[in-house]
C-alpha cells in the first residue's frame, strides 16, 4: 500500500512540474546569448567576495567597532523592558487593589494575588 502512495506521489510530482514549465517557460521560441561580465562588474563582484569572506573569517574588528554601540542599545532596552514590567505589576496591583469585592472568599484571594504582586515586584527590582 505505501509504494502505491509513494508512486502516486512521485507521479504526482513528475505532473505538476511539467505543468510549471509549461507554463511559465512554454516553447523555446529564440537562442538567447547573454554577454560575460564585463571587468568592472567582475572587480566589484570579486570585492564584494572578499569583503564577505574577510567579515566572516575575522568578524572581531568589526564587532570590536561596534561593541559601544550595541552595548549601549541593550542597556536602555533592559531598562526599558524592566520599566514595563514595573509599570504592568503596579497596574495590576493597583487594578487588584481598587476593585470592590462583596465577599470575603474574593476578598482573600484578592489580598493572596496582591502580595504575590509584591513579591515578584521585589524580584524584578534585584540588580541584574
Amino acid at each position: 500500500m505505501s509504494c502505491l502512495a509513494s508512486l502516486g506521489l512521485i507521479a504526482a510530482t513528475v505532473y505538476s512540474l511539467r505543468i510549471v514549465q509549461k507554463v511559465f517557460l512554454g516553447n523555446k521560441n529564440t537562442d538567447w546569448k547573454m554577454n560575460d561580465l564585463t571587468l568592472r562588474e567582475k572587480v566589484v563582484s570579486a570585492s564584494l567576495v572578499i569583503a564577505i569572506l574577510w567579515l566572516g573569517l575575522f568578524p572581531k574588528p568589526v564587532l570590536e567597532t561596534a561593541k559601544p554601540a550595541l552595548l549601549k542599545t541593550l542597556k536602555n532596552q533592559k531598562e526599558i523592558t524592566l520599566e514595563n514590567k514595573l509599570n504592568n505589576t503596579y497596574n495590576a496591583h493597583l487594578t487588584l487593589s481598587t476593585q470592590p469585592f462583596s465577599t470575603t472568599k474574593y476578598t482573600k484571594k484578592a489580598q493572596s494575588t496582591q502580595s504575590s504582586n509584591l513579591i515578584s515586584l521585589r524580584s524584578l527590582c534585584t540588580p541584574l
